[in-house]
């Protein structure tokens, strides 16, 4: 009984540490407030996403003076699949985070604080390797 006391606390400190990963939730006092704040953050990262993807592809399009046409459709055909398959990784593995809290109150924010960080990280990565230069 004694074990599962001790890992009923330890979820429920969980939630808070998990939104502190997260860029403005750290102050979030109820599960409610740091998954409406997780979900918030996820939500904005994604619409980064979108808005910066057509420009990955656009930076691709003005290196036709550096390589071939069908080079460039090539590169263009290889991010696309890499995205895609990024796209099925992210939600595979932070739909696995879910079970990692299995019958916890914190696994919604943990799947959620899942996509947000990777999330954020393919915006940083996408901008660092074809925007930033």
């Amino acid at each position: 009984m004694r074990r599962l006391t001790i890992a009923a606390f330890a979820f429920a400190l969980a939630g808070p540490a998990l939104a502190q990963d997260v860029p403005g939730c750290g102050n979030e006092s109820s599960n409610i407030e740091i998954g409406n704040c997780v979900s918030a953050a996820y939500q904005t990262a994604d619409k980064e996403l979108n808005v910066i993807w057509p420009k990955v592809l656009a930076f691709i399009d003005t290196q036709g003076d550096t390589m071939p046409a069908a080079a460039l459709e090539a590169w263009k055909a290889t991010i696309v699949a890499a995205q895609k398959a990024w796209v099925t990784f992210k939600e595979s593995d932070c739909g696995a985070v879910a079970y990692e809290w299995w019958g916890g109150s914190g696994a919604s924010i943990a799947e959620t604080s899942c996509l947000y960080a990777h999330t954020a990280q393919r915006v940083e990565d996408l901008k660092e390797r074809y925007l930033d230069r």
